[in-house]
């Protein structure tokens, strides 16, 4: 990539800005790559009403992210096998290629039309703070100064 051209968003190029961490919501559109579920789905979890039908949303997307992660080691070896030796993907090695991806798709859909949406009118200040610090623990960088903004 040219340093005049811009960074797509979430290209995966570079690493996502840690200053994104700020707001969670933010980094976790970002950077579908991690997983950010042992936080943000118990907080959903907590936060959401009933007319939100927030279980049924969470359930396809761990299911969509289950069957991506199922198949990403065959995924990885014959994009491998492919490049080592210069070959096309076979019929079913391409059936399971369109599989990742649909499941990869489905994820990003639900996450960003879906989850995200609602973690932005549901989850409290006081939420996010907890989000981003865990985000920022997991990834060995310090925590924010405390702020004493009301909620």
């Amino acid at each position: 990539m040219q340093p005049s051209e811009p960074m797509l968003r979430g290209s995966g190029d570079n690493p996502i800005s840690p200053s994104l961490l700020a707001n969670p919501l933010d980094f976790i559109r970002e950077d579908h790559l991690r997983d950010e579920a042992e936080d943000l789905f118990p907080l959903l979890a907590r936060r959401c009403t009933e007319e939100d039908a927030i279980e049924g949303a969470v359930d396809r997307i761990r299911a969509d992210q289950d069957e991506a992660m199922r198949l990403l080691p065959g995924v990885r070896a014959m994009l491998t096998r492919c490049l080592d030796r210069g070959a096309d993907l076979s019929t079913k090695e391409r059936g399971v290629l369109s599989m990742f991806a649909g499941h990869v798709r489905r994820h990003l859909v639900a996450e960003n039309a879906i989850l995200l949406p609602i973690a932005r009118a549901r989850l409290t200040r006081a939420d996010l703070r907890i989000l981003s610090k865990h985000m920022r623990s997991r990834r060995g960088l310090p925590d924010f100064p405390e702020t004493t903004d009301v909620e």
